[in-house]
């Protein structure tokens, strides 16, 4: 027996067929438009959604600066640059290393965002002409100016150099007279007790300048009693009297006088012995590498 399939049924289906096609007399369904427009996304270059919009940091950095002569201020080309972690003993980066441009100028390119040992000159004990800068250093991201530290800010130097006060980098030379002797018995004395030598330091080199010119300075500006010489580390000594160096480094040198010149991990020096005076007047200054020591008494390593 044949099933016919019922009118109702087919009318059913075929009114079903036309309101799926947007069919029917007389016009019904209504077209589906395009989605609403998003939120405006942040701009190139920062993340987030507005307008909570945030600089993207890129995670390494290019660091640049200028050295110059201290004190002419004339432009220091082909000095080496370098940074090592902020880590006691770590090495120098194999990479980025630069040297400057004529014109003093310099650009580490791609360092690793971090805390740094900025190093600028030759890091050598064997250089006793130029000292080494050895600088704290944050390096944050993208393009950034490194900028030196004023030294006779912390120092009590009534007439610093005028480079010394302008944030460059720069680079005095040892006195061959007055400051060499000093370091020159502070290596024997060292090298005698079979310890490693150090590296003359530009901060402390100028350090005992200003301390010099305070001596020399009448009258003289009021000091802070605890620290009347201004010493940026408590790692020196200083004498009045005598008649060179030698009686002031070995004097740091007798037992129990100065743990600081008697520690492996001591690295810079400078010192300086003027005769000049009724008595004679010498000062030097010997840290511990800050990276492994914070010095409790000065301020934190510049």
């Amino acid at each position: 027996m044949k099933i016919r399939p019922s009118f109702s049924f087919l009318a059913l289906t075929s009114a079903l067929l036309l309101t799926a096609c947007g069919g029917g007399g007389g016009g019904g369904g209504s077209a589906i438009g395009p989605p609403p427009p998003g939120p405006t996304p942040c701009p190139s270059g920062f993340t987030g959604t507005p307008p909570n919009c945030v600089p993207i940091v890129p995670n390494t950095t290019n660091a640049s600066g200028h050295v110059l002569d201290d004190p002419s201020g004339a432009p220091l080309g082909g000095i080496s640059v370098k940074v090592a972690p902020w880590s006691a003993g770590a090495p120098v980066l194999p990479s980025p290393q630069t040297t400057t441009a004529p014109d003093g100028s310099f650009t580490l390119s791609a360092v690793p965002n971090g805390h740094y040992l900025l190093i600028i000159g030759s890091n050598s004990p064997s250089d006793t002409v130029r000292p080494t800068i050895h600088d704290n250093v944050t390096l944050s991201g993208g393009n950034q100016t490194l900028n030196a530290p004023n030294i006779p800010a912390v120092s009590i130097s009534p007439n610093p150099p005028a480079v010394e006060l302008s944030h460059n980098y720069r680079l005095a030379t040892q006195n061959p007279t007055l400051e060499l002797p000093c370091m020159q018995r502070f290596e024997a004395d060292r090298a005698a007790r079979g310890l490693p030598p150090v590296v003359l330091d530009e901060w402390l080199l100028e350090n005992i300048r200003a301390t010099q010119q305070w001596v020399h300075t009448t009258p003289r500006p009021a000091t802070n009693p605890a620290n009347p010489y201004g010493s940026i580390t408590t790692g020196n000594d200083s004498v009045v009297g005598g008649s060179d160096c030698n009686g002031m480094i070995d004097h740091s040198f007798a037992p129990g006088i100065n743990m600081y010149a008697t520690n492996p991990r001591t690295l810079w020096f400078a010192g300086s012995y003027i005769p000049d005076q009724v008595n004679g007047f010498g000062f030097a200054e010997f840290p511990i590498d800050p990276r492994a020591f914070t010095d409790p008494n000065v301020p934190t390593w510049l």
